[in-house]
């Protein structure tokens, strides 16, 4: 998909935003965001990330999240399974132990983590479409073009503590998925039904 295309994928769901009347509307919007084929791998999730200069900016980081869940999905129930099969094992030995504690650690980590994106991707768009609506109005003009519309200081203070805390939930949640990696690994050396 082209950078314009996605671009555009991007002002339709600001234009759906800014036309929401009830909170509600919001996870809709969301599962949108999840559509547009942009894994916004390149997003600055520093804590000193620069204030979103356009409205468009501020939807690639929701849209990061939603990546990263379609990542912690692929693995997800192999750890469930291979959880519930250790558990099964009566006589486990160290190794299978060890490895049994870290998945339970793991999946009780990730399903805390995924909560949070959830919560604060909903917070996120609920300050977008009033900041949106702050600006352009609620009933925008047709020719407004939210595609060059940047977003004014204010407003960028208003959204920078829910970019704040969706980044660094965005962090974990990155470093938690390295952490999967590895493990499945190991989970796959010594979960009997993983071995080939």
């Amino acid at each position: 998909m082209s950078r314009e295309t996605i671009r555009n994928r991007y002002v339709d769901i600001l234009n759906e935003l800014a036309a929401i009347l009830v909170d509600d509307e919001l996870k809709h919007i969301v599962q949108q965001i999840g559509l547009v084929d942009d894994p916004a791998d390149d997003l600055d999730l520093d804590d000193d990330a620069p204030a979103p200069t356009f409205w468009v900016d501020v939807l690639r980081l929701p849209r990061l999240g939603l990546h990263q869940q379609a990542a912690i999905d692929e693995q997800y129930d192999a750890f469930v399974k291979a959880y519930q099969e250790l558990t099964r094992i009566s006589h486990r030995d160290e190794d299978q132990e060890r490895l049994l504690q870290e998945i339970g650690d793991l999946l009780y980590r990730l399903d805390e983590l995924t909560g949070a994106r959830e919560r604060l991707t909903l917070k996120l768009a609920q300050a977008l479409s009033q900041g949106i609506k702050e600006v352009h109005g609620i009933l925008m003009d047709r020719k407004t073009n939210l595609a060059q519309s940047t977003v004014r200081a204010d407003q960028a203070l208003r959204l920078t503590p829910a970019m704040a805390e969706l980044r660094k939930n965005l962090r974990e949640l990155g470093e938690t998925i390295r952490i999967m990696g590895a493990l499945a690994r190991v989970r796959d050396l010594i979960v009997p039904s993983q071995q080939a």
